[in-house]
């Protein structure tokens, strides 16, 4: 819920915020949006999250339960779609890491 508040408050300062402070942070939440994005893609293609590794220690399970990772996942899709969305081309202005790069032009391709 939290991750689709903060893009509704960035989408929301394109209008309200006057001085464009929010502007100068649009890439680092982005930034961290993708990041947790291909973490928690990593993760859920990992052994501990499929079952395969025999020696998954109980912190790996501490998330109630996989479906609340896959929402979590789904959430931070549909706030990178509302971002893509809303702020479109000027998004591209932006430095990012090569995978995240990658990752972004898969949501304005709609490849998600």
């Amino acid at each position: 819920m939290s991750i689709q508040i903060l893009s509704d408050m960035v989408i929301a300062s394109k209008k309200e915020d006057e001085v464009g402070v929010v502007h100068y942070t649009i890439p680092m939440i982005l930034s961290c949006l993708l990041d947790c994005v291909i973490g928690l893609e990593d993760y859920i293609k990992s052994p501990a999250f499929l079952g395969t590794n025999d020696a998954i220690s109980d912190h790996e399970y501490s998330i109630s339960s996989r479906k609340d990772l896959f929402s979590i996942r789904d959430q931070m899709d549909q706030s990178i779609y509302k971002l893509t969305g809303s702020l479109g081309k000027q998004l591209e202005n932006f430095p990012y890491l090569e995978d995240q790069a990658n990752l972004l032009a898969s949501y304005f391709n709609l490849e998600r």
